[in-house]
């Protein structure tokens, strides 16, 4: 039975001996959209206990240690239906391929206030977890560090004409796109990247024609006035999933270091 059949959250046993594995995967799981219904050492686990629990999927911490164990439980293992799990590289893959199934009633109550239908089904592709989704809401409707190159500036002022004047009732990003391609001879990456960039103030993103009428005509034209240049290629700061904590922090370590850097003159 899929996501969408019931919109509750996937029930998933964790199966591994004690220890910092262990505690890694407790702590994805605690970040992840599902339900922990079991949670024991596979080398003392009895077949029947797994079974009753009823898990739609089982995360295990994989080892020597533990093979004899999984042999033991093979027939509750290999039911048709179960999804094995055996690493944090595929349980975030996992958890992205359940959020990108839940409708907006089954998550209303988890997101910011003032996201609708509309903006859940506008950014829910790039999600990985529902908590982004409140990322991506500001740079819906917050204040964005506009990121552009110096030679896009005559290219964006002519957007900005197009956006001051053309319908917005329809599809206004494939309109826009259009008469700026008409207009500049610009085409792929060197029409819609910038602005990309110019709107959002990243290199990624939701589909654009999804994501423009939410931000609107108004914040689209105070977007594309701004003056302020920022470097090309700027690493976007839509937070990591918290399945790569470590990594997240290395990476703000650095940013800092950087921002130091560029203070003291260096």
């Amino acid at each position: 039975m899929s996501v969408s059949e019931t919109q509750a959250a996937p029930a998933v046993a964790l199966l591994a001996r004690p220890g910092a594995a262990r505690e890694r995967l407790r702590e994805a799981l605690s970040h992840a959209d599902v339900q922990l219904v079991l949670e024991d050492d596979p080398n003392t686990l009895e077949a029947r206990v797994l079974q009753e629990a009823r898990p739609q999927f089982v995360v295990i911490a994989l080892e020597a240690a533990i093979e004899d164990a999984l042999e033991r439980l093979e027939a509750v293992l290999s039911a048709p239906g179960l999804t094995l799990v055996f690493d944090e590289a595929e349980l975030a893959a996992l958890n992205a391929k359940i959020v990108h199934q839940l409708d907006f009633a089954s998550v209303a109550e988890r997101l910011p206030a003032g996201v609708g239908a509309a903006e859940w089904e506008a950014v829910r592709p790039n999600l990985s977890t529902v908590a982004e989704a409140a990322d991506w809401w500001k740079v819906i409707e917050g204040r964005i560090d506009a990121v552009r190159d110096p030679a896009d500036a005559d290219f964006l002022a002519a957007a900005a004409r197009h956006v001051a004047t053309m319908p917005w009732d329809a599809d206004p990003w494939h309109a826009l796109t259009a008469a700026l391609k008409a207009e500049t001879g610009r085409s792929g990456k060197a029409l819609f990247l910038p602005l990309r960039r110019a709107l959002t103030g990243l290199d990624h993103g939701p589909d654009m024609a999804a994501l423009l009428p939410l931000i609107g005509r108004d914040r689209a034209l105070a977007r594309k006035s701004q003056r302020k240049h920022a470097v090309a290629n700027r690493a976007p700061k839509i937070r990591d999933r918290p399945l790569h904590s470590e990594a997240y922090r290395v990476h703000e370590a650095a940013d800092r270091e950087q921002q130091q850097r560029r203070a003291s003159g260096l």
